[in-house]
């Protein structure tokens, strides 16, 4: 039977993602994924940067924020892999 068929869109989820990460008081509205540690170092490095969180994905990704021209900016580095990427990016929203 193929997962197409078997998806069943009415019943609740048995596993929810707030089961597993909570959300991230005041996650800043723009955030900055990047793939290079260096760019995440250097913006901790020019700007008064406090890290707001971490995601555990194998390895810790700490999620920095800063403030800039009156705009409270995120950034991490994320990890390779589009399906990798992409959960990291679900689980920040």
């Amino acid at each position: 039977m193929s997962i197409i068929n078997a998806f069943d869109p009415v019943s609740e989820e048995i596993l929810k993602p707030i089961h597993m990460v909570k959300p991230i008081e005041n996650f800043p509205e723009t955030v900055i994924v990047t793939f290079s540690g260096h760019i995440c170092e250097l913006a901790t490095t020019l700007f008064p940067a406090e890290e707001i969180g971490a995601f555990h994905a194998g390895i810790v990704l700490p999620i920095h924020a800063v403030d800039y021209r009156d705009k409270r900016i995120g950034f991490y580095m994320t990890v390779l892999g589009g399906s990798a990427s992409a959960g990291l990016v679900e689980e920040a929203l």
